[in-house]
């Protein structure tokens, strides 16, 4: 049983379409500044999904936002990061309709 949903991005927008699809989360605008300056923390999460947040991040930064979302873990808690891999077969359908370049 989940008890609560937590949505965090940075983009109003994006977070709106949470809103309205999923009344019930607890949605947080805030970036990975927000997280690695921790203005904005969670402790003892059981689960944190991270999907395209590392996209555009130099390594660096890449890695010490992985060390602080594994921070907020609860003992045995799980950290899924999914990303596209800069060689993906489907970047040319992503730059033609959807205006979305990897790097």
């Amino acid at each position: 049983m989940v008890g609560e949903y937590i949505a965090l991005d940075q983009d109003a927008e994006s977070l709106e379409v949470v809103h309205r699809e999923h009344p019930g989360f607890n949605i947080v605008c805030a970036g990975v500044k927000s997280l690695l300056t921790r203005k904005t923390a969670w402790k003892g999460l059981d689960f944190v999904y991270a999907a395209g947040l590392y996209d555009y991040l130099p390594a660096p930064v890449a890695c010490r936002l992985t060390s602080r979302l594994f921070d907020m873990l609860r003992a045995g808690g799980q950290l899924l990061v999914a990303n596209f891999h800069r060689e993906s077969p489907d970047a040319g359908a992503m730059e033609t309709w959807m205006d979305w370049w990897l790097i």
